[in-house]
């Protein structure tokens, strides 16, 4: 079935449109120019009519009245009633000459179209009365298609529609006298009118129900970007996507930018441009906010969905593309066999639980890719291939320019003022549903601006009982009902963040929840993938539409309001004292302020938790101090409770300087731990894991502009040292020793110490590499390095310098004669230098006998 009219109809038929308004302009100007002689009468008249319209008098506002009588309104204005009477006059004039005779304004079809229906009697009911009670939708009608012509391309009109507006004109032009058609000859209007329609019965056979979708949908605004993205992904990229995601919180389009794309796609099929077999639209929607036509009033409309289950859906798409036998096995068999199809499932946030995974699968694992698949959601769906965010108009110059070009769609001229609409902007949060709910009741003359504006307030007023209700059914309802059973606190953590009045972190969360960290940041997770909450630089906020629109709904009763928010306002001030001490602190420790610096804590909490990090180093020193450094009794204790306060800290906070300084602290325990090899194997494992953990988080999380500081290649030299030293793990230690030297190597010269430490290191790590895998790279490296350390410690003269010194000297001697660039001869003499070895050094010592034997029998041999 073909729907819409392909670009050369809808070019046809704005031409038959434009050629027959010159007769209808003509017919009106005459009635109206004949009866009022002069623009005083046509102005009495007109506020004659704006007296009938005004239904102050009696309390009642009924639509058409409110309508009709905004529109005189606005014509007394500035002017336009004597512009439009002007206006009326040339057209008369033009009809009398029987041309346009000068360059001059002519009135605008919607003006033209009021006018007969304002002044229907007397003037021009023998004309209406033709038409019944079916005038004033062809006047609509009318309209709508004449405006849709003024963006070409922008807009369809459905081939039902046109048959009903050349129907119209055809009447017309059998009604009006010929001599009003001065500007064409009403025989060629009627010519092409028989042509037109004929070309109508032209079908293009393509299966769908694209005709039984309930949304009255209107010309979409502002979403060209996001409709070029769908038609890159689904049709123009030479590996198109089987699936996409609409996604976006409620009310914002979703829905709307699907099915523009699909009369889109209709009309390249119509076109020959594309082909595809089917489009099928499948929607779970239950209910829509709208207002009612007779009252004006907001409220809920109910539908019943297209589909609830798996099944019903498999069912749909067979009924849509003619399959008698309803089943999944029948569909994957004609998928195999057809063309391309499209389905699009609309509101798939509803489906949850196995119904959902059935869905899943079939889609993952029995559709061929020739088979595509659009998805509205009002979560990111990790089933599709690619997705795409569909957001608010929030930004006031985009939310603007929607406003005017609605306007400019819907035949209303009446210009706003600024600070309004920006706050009506404002205020609907750029939401799309509300603003156009909003404006269509503006066009309607139910309201005005001002009262727009104030029934949007955040207030418990009927308007917004029924938006909150509409928007936390869609919002939160289901969302709650899913995750309260698993997640208990939900209502918990979201009155937290709405009451707390601005951005909330995570560890300020759990202070005042005292839930969990793991299932804070759960829930936390869901409600961002779900539009409820945002994070932005580690902190929580309620979403604008949740904030607007749900709070109504979410907040709890008045005794729970008092007694969290005067917790909250506890903790805040709490808070804010110890911040202002840890300033003073920090100021007086340089080494703290530096670390603080390097760390970079996104967060006051963070900077305290780090603070507190910091002091544990010194504290657990100083009980160490206290304590033999044989008596394992002592450190377990201190062990234990270390880890206990290590444990309140990452509870809090998941920074990586929190693990990081645990590993260092946990690796003052280290000495002496031999003589219990349990104890000593779980304290490496621990300070492993805590390595780990920063490296990770830093990598991973939030957290990377740590690696910029000078304090991240110091971290990776730590973690190298206790790679090498303690956990005898050289190939993980080249690893990170290596990353830090290239860094420090990198930075200025106050780094050189670290440089030349990290070196020293690291040519340890890289013989021990070597020792066990017998690959020579490792010996240059170990001779880069040895290199970069000795230019350091040659120029000092303390004890430890020189002590770093005589073992590179070695391990230099041990790589040479490794990798045979120096002579046996020379070997010998030289170690006659190194008797006093330290322990970790021996083993190459070994080694080199090891080969030093190997030559002389090698010799002996020859």
């Amino acid at each position: 079935m073909q729907m819409f009219l392909s670009g050369l109809q809808y070019s046809e038929l704005d031409a038959i449109l434009k050629e027959f308004e010159v007769g209808l302009r003509s017919f009106v100007s005459e009635r109206i120019i004949q009866k009022y002689s002069d623009s005083s009468d046509f102005e009495s008249i007109i506020q004659q009519l704006k007296g009938k319209f005004d239904s102050t008098a009696i309390g009642v506002k009924p639509l058409l009245f409110q309508k009709y009588f905004s529109k005189i309104v606005y014509l007394e204005n500035e002017g336009r009633l004597k512009n439009l009477y002007s206006a009326l006059v040339f057209t008369y004039n033009c009809y009398l000459k029987q041309e346009h005779f000068e360059d001059n304004k002519v009135p605008n079809l919607s003006g033209i179209l009021d006018l007969m229906f304002l002044l229907n009697d007397p003037l021009f009911k023998d004309f209406t009365n033709k038409f019944g009670l079916e005038f004033e939708d062809f006047l609509g009608l009318y309209l709508r298609i004449r405006n849709s012509s003024s963006h070409p391309g922008s807009n369809r009109i459905s081939i039902e529609e046109a048959r009903q507006i050349t129907h119209f004109v055809l009447i017309s032009t059998s009604i009006l006298d010929i001599r009003y058609f001065w500007y064409v000859d009403v025989d060629e209007i009627k010519s092409k009118i028989s042509k037109f329609t004929s070309s109508l019965d032209n079908k293009v056979i393509l299966k769908h129900n694209l005709y039984r979708i309930r949304q009255n949908h209107e010309q979409l605004l502002l979403r060209e970007t996001e409709l070029s993205d769908l038609e890159k992904f689904l049709i123009t990229n030479k590996r198109t996507s089987s699936s996409v995601v609409l996604h976006g919180y409620g009310g914002v389009g979703k829905t709307s930018l699907a099915l523009e794309f699909c009369n889109r796609l209709v009309q390249r099929i119509v076109d020959n441009q594309v082909s595809y077999d089917f489009i099928v639209w499948a929607s779970s929607k239950t209910e829509e906010l709208g207002y009612n036509n007779r009252s004006g009033h907001i409220s809920i409309k109910e539908y019943k969905p297209q589909y609830q289950s798996f099944n019903e859906l498999i069912n749909l798409i067979c009924e849509v593309i003619g399959i008698d036998n309803y089943s999944t096995a029948e569909l994957t068999h004609y998928f195999d066999m057809c063309g391309r199809g499209l389905v699009v499932i609309d509101n798939y946030e509803n489906i949850q639980g196995e119904e959902r995974i059935l869905f899943e699968d079939f889609v993952s694992n029995h559709c061929p890719h020739n088979i595509q698949f659009i998805i509205t959601s009002r979560q990111d769906e990790e089933i599709a291939d690619k997705s795409i965010e569909i957001k608010g108009f929030m930004d006031v110059e985009i939310g603007v320019k929607f406003v005017w070009e609605y306007c400019v769609i819907n035949g209303y001229s009446e210009k706003f003022n600024e600070r309004e609409l920006n706050e009506f902007i404002s205020l609907s949060c750029g939401n799309t549903l509300v603003m156009t709910l909003m404006l269509d009741r503006i066009f309607e003359g139910i309201m005005d601006m001002k009262a727009s504006i104030e029934s949007l307030r955040p207030l418990r007023n009927r308007e917004m009982e029924e938006i909150a209700e509409f928007m936390y059914k869609h919002m939160f309802d289901s969302i709650l009902n899913e995750n309260e059973k698993t997640f208990p606190h939900v209502r918990k953590i979201l009155n937290v963040i709405l009451l707390y009045k601005e951005a909330i972190d995570l560890h300020s969360l759990y202070d005042l929840t005292l839930i969990e960290m793991n299932e804070l940041e759960t829930v936390l997770t869901i409600f961002a993938r779900k539009y409820i909450v945002n994070k932005v630089k580690g902190l929580y906020e309620l979403n604008e539409m949740a904030i607007k629109f749900v709070s109504l709904k979410l907040i709890p009763d008045t005794v729970q309001i008092k007694e969290l928010t005067e917790k909250i306002h506890s903790y805040r001030i709490d808070k804010k004292q110890s911040i202002e001490r840890l300033s003073i602190h920090i100021e007086k420790n340089s080494r703290l302020k530096e670390i603080i610096e390097h760390w970079q804590p996104n967060l006051n909490s963070e900077t305290i938790i780090i603070a507190q990090a910091f002091n544990l180093y010194k504290d657990c020193a100083t009980e160490l101090h206290k304590i033999n450094r044989n008596d394992l009794v002592g450190k377990k204790a201190l062990l234990s409770r270390i880890e206990n306060e290590f444990e309140k800290l990452s509870e809090r906070s998941g920074h990586p300087y929190v693990s990081f300084q645990k590993a260092r602290v946990l690796s003052l325990l280290l000495p002496g731990s031999y003589q219990d090899v349990q104890f000593r194997k779980y304290l490496i494992d621990t300070i492993r894991s805590s390595y780990e953990e920063a490296y990770g988080i830093i990598y991973t999380g939030d957290h990377r502009n740590i690696t910029n500081t000078r304090s991240f290649p110091a971290f990776l030299m730590f973690f190298g040292i206790f790679s090498l030293v303690d956990d005898k793990n050289p190939v993980e230690a080249v690893k990170y020793l290596e990353m830090a030297s290239d860094l420090f190597h990198n930075r200025n010269e106050s780094e050189e110490e670290n440089c030349a430490n990290t070196s020293y290191y690291l040519s340890q790590a890289c013989c021990e590499v070597f020792r066990t895998s017998n690959k020579d790279i490792y010996l240059n490296k170990a001779l880069k390095a040895i290199n970069t350390a000795s230019k350091y410690f040659r120029a000092k003269s303390d004890e430890k310098s020189l002590t770093k010194l005589k073992d590179l000297g070695f391990l230099s001697l041990f790589a040479q004669w490794m990798n045979g660039s120096i002579t046996r001869k020379s070997i010998i003499n030289s170690m006659k230098e190194y008797n006093n070895l330290q322990k970790h050094l021996k083993p190459f010592v070994s080694l080199i006998n090891e080969k030093l034997d190997q030559r002389r029998t090698d010799f002996q041999n020859t």
